[in-house]
């Protein structure tokens, strides 16, 4: 009895080893080494250099009903397009037509939609277009 208690204290082990050390371990390795950004949180960076949030994750500004999904449909940015150019068109004081169009510009240049296009509607990534907008027009006062 005590010689099947040992081999089966010994299977518990080298399989919690396994499942508890090695897998996550190797797991992690890859990740790393092959999709690092991906990896580290998918941070984005500001035109200083700073981290200023993750692409998966929602930002506090122009976000999803829930407030968790990091991306709008590009027809909800058009919602929200004549508040948004008329903002950044009275602080750069800039044509708010000019302004509205070069923003419309750079929604559809950042919308993509689910695999490739084949499936669902297009979207934009909130934080990369203010990212977009901040590097076009500076910082807003």
């Amino acid at each position: 009895m005590s010689r099947y208690i040992a081999k089966s204290a010994f299977l518990l082990l080298i399989t919690v080893v396994i499942v508890c050390g090695i897998f996550p371990g190797a797991v992690w390795v890859i990740g790393h080494v092959f999709f690092p950004f991906k990896a580290e949180g998918s941070l984005l960076t500001g035109p200083d250099g700073q981290v200023v949030g993750s692409k998966l994750i929602a930002q506090p500004f122009t976000t999803s009903g829930s407030g968790l999904d990091p991306d709008i449909t590009l027809q909800n940015a058009g919602y929200q397009l004549d508040r948004v150019a008329s903002k950044w068109a009275a602080d750069t004081k800039r044509d708010p037509a000019a302004t509205r169009g070069e923003i419309e510009q750079i929604l559809q240049a950042n919308a993509k939609a689910p695999f490739g296009g084949l499936a669902g509607e297009k979207m934009v990534n909130v934080l990369e277009v203010n990212l977009e907008l901040r590097k076009h027009y500076g910082a807003l006062k």
